[in-house]
């Protein structure tokens, strides 16, 4: 009985988020963009990327200066999918790590759909509000991670850099 009104813990595992977008970019070109391999990678504008082995990179993010990411691909189909395991150096949050898998899928020369599969490994043990706040922090993530790319594809890097500031500004 006394437990009753125990904090239970929380969904252990992986959490799964996916979200679509239209982007107006050619599949071949924003597959480049979404590639830590690829010169046009969009992450480098916004910090400094190194290869650390073939398919693993760390990148080191202007904005948090403290925290490293490490990037390991996993799959790799050119101009259709591109799927990385991701885990920042300290953790961030509740979040152990993530996976992200682009599908591309082109609609036509100039234009594809990019479906974003986000996974994410929380620290065990979270009560239900932790994991709750957790859960919208990454949704929010996958949000926010889709946006930026079609801005980057459709406006370019200097754009990105300018959201940014507005909203460190804000």
């Amino acid at each position: 009985m006394f437990g009753l009104f125990k904090a239970k813990p929380a969904h252990a595992g992986m959490v799964s988020f996916t979200l679509a977008m239209d982007i107006a970019c050619a599949a071949d070109e924003l597959f480049g963009l979404v590639n830590p391999a690829a010169p046009t990678f969009w992450k480098r504008a916004a910090g400094r990327l190194e290869t650390i082995a073939p398919g693993r990179f760390r990148l080191h993010l202007h904005s948090e200066p403290e925290c490293v990411r490490t990037l390991v691909v996993t799959e790799a189909e050119p101009g259709r999918v591109l799927a990385l395991d991701t885990q920042a150096t300290p953790r961030t949050g509740y979040v152990v790590s993530k996976n992200y898998r682009y599908c591309i899928t082109p609609v036509d020369a100039r234009n594809c759909t990019v479906t974003l599969h986000m996974e994410a490994r929380f620290v065990p043990g979270l009560g239900k509000r932790d994991y709750d706040t957790g859960c919208r922090a990454v949704a929010e993530d996958l949000h926010t991670t889709l946006s930026m790319l079609k801005v980057h594809a459709e406006q370019g890097a200097g754009m990105v850099c300018r959201i940014d500031r507005l909203q460190s500004a804000a």
